[in-house]
């Protein structure tokens, strides 16, 4: 969700995994998910082109059946005052001049509420000019190991010698750490060039890598281009996976071209790592993560018409591109007041409407009620979701009262949010 907004803006965001021996965890997923979207959306706000972003997930401690995990978010923004960071996590609190343009100032209250009623914590450090850094700390519990790989196919793999390149020291030392948990030997460089002359050599010697890891963003040389020379060196042998934290739908025509086998995204985690390797090498007929780029097989969704109103351009642009991955049409409004006139100008064109809660102008309380009052002919019959981060009985009793058929926590769960439209289709039939 946060590499295209952060893509779009010139800025440089990695998420680097460090010391993580186990990456399958159980916990509160959508909580997890609300707490970094906050922390990463406010990154991508305040910080200005050319600058950096910076999420690192550290395992800290493990024990039987328990991890403690650390997130840093940092960023090269435009920071905070010492003044202002003793009231960041008040209601309603932005400073003033350095930090204006958007949002309630809920994000920050909410986002430790979240992380204490998770029993974590959670703390920031900034400066003005120097940028900030967030700093939340979770527990989570482990799985069992029931439904680990058979031991037939884990055999099969660890035969294979991989090598690994990223420019990313800590994305190379964690896919290392993932290869040698699965029983497998891996070398790893720093460089595109580096990478095709380890694989030259290995040619040259008869010891050719099974498979290479290409990370396809490399300063020196991007790994389309190590590919088409990894090629042209040794042939089909060596199978290569391009891994990269973007969309690849925009690269996969030039990557296969160049001799690219599959595809991975970042990071990388252990299951989709030994899917694809499962799936590259032929072991077992193994399905790959889903293209991210990809349109989703829903045909009860595709050529529905959504008013989407979300004043928020980053939650935004998530929404309509979700919609849109389902083939659903997408308009959208900016406040509340804004969804109304479009809903009394249009309203016999939409199928639903998507309505955030916290907005300026109208909220999405008033708009529903402004609209449910309207003298248009679908003004009752019309569905409409609430999307809000405030995820409480009481916000779901209040939007109820207000006038809306369901309510959606935000931030937006895929999945949730397409069950959620195929019912209410449905129900409409």
């Amino acid at each position: 969700m946060v590499y295209p907004q952060a893509a779009d803006k010139g800025l440089t965001f990695t998420v680097p995994p460090v010391d993580l021996s186990d990456t399958v965890l159980t916990g509160d997923e959508l909580r997890l998910n609300q707490i970094l979207i906050n922390l990463l959306s406010n990154a991508v706000k305040f910080t200005p082109e050319g600058g950096t972003i910076r999420l690192e997930i550290r395992q800290l401690w493990r024990r039987p059946g328990r991890v403690r995990l650390r997130f840093t978010v940092s960023d090269t923004g435009v920071g905070m005052s010492e003044a202002f960071l003793g009231h960041i996590f008040d209601p309603f609190e932005q400073e003033d001049g350095r930090r204006a343009g958007g949002g309630t100032g809920l994000g920050m209250p909410i986002t430790r509420n979240l992380v204490t009623l998770m029993g974590g914590t959670i703390s920031v450090k900034s400066r003005p000019d120097q940028g900030s850094t967030f700093t939340v700390e979770l527990d989570f519990d482990l799985p069992d190991r029931g439904n680990a790989a058979p031991e037939q196919k884990l055999h099969a793999i660890q035969s294979l010698k991989v090598l690994v390149a990223d420019d990313d020291r800590d994305s190379c030392i964690h896919a290392s750490l993932l290869l040698q948990n699965l029983g497998i030997d891996s070398d790893w460089v720093q460089t595109g060039r580096e990478c095709v002359e380890k694989v030259r050599a290995a040619h040259r010697s008869g010891t050719d890598y099974d498979v290479c890891l290409v990370d396809w963003r490399m300063p020196d040389m991007d790994g389309i281009e190590a590919t088409r020379r990894m090629r042209e060196a040794v042939g089909p042998d060596t199978l290569i996976i391009i891994i990269t934290a973007y969309d690849w739908g925009a690269i996969e025509q030039s990557a296969r071209a160049a001799g690219a086998n599959a595809f991975l995204s970042k990071p990388i985690f252990a299951s989709t790592l030994y899917n694809a390797l499962l799936a590259v090498t032929g072991i077992e007929k193994a399905v790959l993560c889903p293209n991210p780029g990809g349109s989703l097989r829903r045909p009860q969704l595709a050529g529905r018409h959504v008013l989407l109103v979300e004043d928020n351009e980053i939650n935004r642009e998530i929404a309509m591109e979700l919609l849109k991955m389902v083939e659903i049409t997408v308009d959208y409004a900016g406040d509340g007041q804004e969804a109304v006139d479009k809903f009394l100008a249009f309203g016999d064109n939409y199928d639903l409407i998507l309505m955030d809660v916290q907005m300026p102008v109208m909220d999405g309380y008033r708009a529903t009620q402004a609209i449910r009052r309207s003298g248009h002919p679908r003004a009752g019959s019309i569905p409409i979701i609430a999307m809000t981060a405030d995820a409480f009985h009481e916000d779901v009793v209040r939007a109820t009262e207000a006038g809306m058929d369901g309510h959606l926590a935000k931030p937006i769960d895929p999945e949730r949010l397409y069950q959620t439209l195929a019912e209410r289709f449905a129900e409409d039939k």
